[in-house]
Formats: structure tokens, C-alpha cells, sequence
């Protein structure tokens, strides 16, 4: 019942080739390559059933609609970059008043009741961020204890430069 084998028993394979292995013809292995199944391919991708699209692949579908998705992404922050030089003007006249951090809802209202159109409380927060995007060294959006507060890094950035770089961003969208 020991486990201790004989040394007839063990096999030694030799870490280098041997010159015996140099003569010894290798047989090779022949491999038949098998077409594949296009029918049974086509037939494994999920289709569309019934309607104008009837016969179409689902991810192709899929695919266009998040290309559709991205443009109109786009598309709405080609529009939001129309209406940031008014917001800017509203924020940087803000906290050149307020140079302390201050909560993001006392913003929102500040930049509603300032604004020249009525603008929904989510579209402003959304244009917020994007400025916090396009100027990040100039304010910056913290969350503490689950309360968001918008705090001014940069009180020397001046309004021209700032409706500049938008201008010039508008300008590289719209190409």
C-alpha cells in the first residue's frame, strides 16, 4: 500500500530533444475544414415577425437606434450650447455676489428667476453640469451628506472668454 514507485515504473521524459527525435519522422495530423452552415447561421439570428420591417435581424435594429439615441444626444447639447451664454452670464453674476459654496437648488432658482424665458428646474440643472463639464476649473459641482452644492474655484475667469470658448465649441459642433 505504499505509494513509493520503482524507478522501472517512472517515466522520465528528457527536457531536451534527444538525436533519435531529429531522424523520427512526425506524422502529421490531417484536418478537414467543413464549410460552415450559412442557412443554419441566418436561421439562429432572432428576426423581426410581422410589419414594414418583417425579415430584419434585431440587432441591426438595435444598433440604429442607438446611433439614433447619440445624434439626438447631440442634438440637445447642440441646442443646450444656444442657451449657455445666457446661463453663464446668470451664474458668474451669481457668484460674484456669492463666492461660498451654495446648494445646487438655491442656483437653480436663482438662475429661473433671472433667466429671460421660463426654464424647466431640470433643464437648468442639466445646462449647470454641462458648464461644470466645459469649465471644470471654474466651479464645481460636491455632494455631502446627500445634498449637492456647486462651489466657485476660479473668481478671475471673465464672462468674454468664457461665451468665447462657447462660441467656439458651438461652432466646432455645428460642422
Amino acid at each position: 500500500m505504499s505509494s513509493i514507485k520503482k524507478k522501472s515504473e517512472v517515466k522520465v521524459t528528457p527536457k531536451c530533444r534527444t538525436i533519435d527525435s531529429y531522424f523520427t519522422k512526425k506524422k502529421k495530423i490531417v484536418t478537414v475544414a467543413k464549410p460552415k452552415n450559412l442557412n443554419q447561421l441566418f436561421n439562429s439570428v432572432a428576426r423581426i415577425e410581422e410589419g414594414p420591417l418583417k425579415g430584419l435581424p434585431t440587432t441591426l435594429l438595435d444598433k440604429i437606434k442607438s446611433k439614433k439615441i447619440d445624434d439626438d444626444d447631440e442634438s440637445q447639447k447642440v441646442k443646450m450650447l444656444e442657451k449657455l451664454p445666457e446661463m453663464v452670464k446668470i451664474v458668474h453674476c451669481f457668484f460674484l455676489t456669492n463666492p461660498k459654496p451654495v446648494k445646487m437648488s438655491v442656483l437653480i432658482e436663482k438662475c429661473i428667476s433671472s433667466y429671460y424665458t421660463y426654464i424647466s428646474i431640470p433643464e437648468t440643472e442639466k445646462q449647470i453640469r454641462y458648464i461644470c463639464e466645459i469649465f471644470p476649473d471654474w466651479f464645481t459641482i460636491i455632494t455631502l451628506r446627500k445634498i449637492i452644492y456647486v462651489k466657485l474655484l476660479d473668481k478671475s475667469k471673465t464672462i468674454n472668454s468664457m461665451i468665447e470658448k462657447i462660441k467656439n465649441l458651438q461652432n466646432s459642433k455645428q460642422k
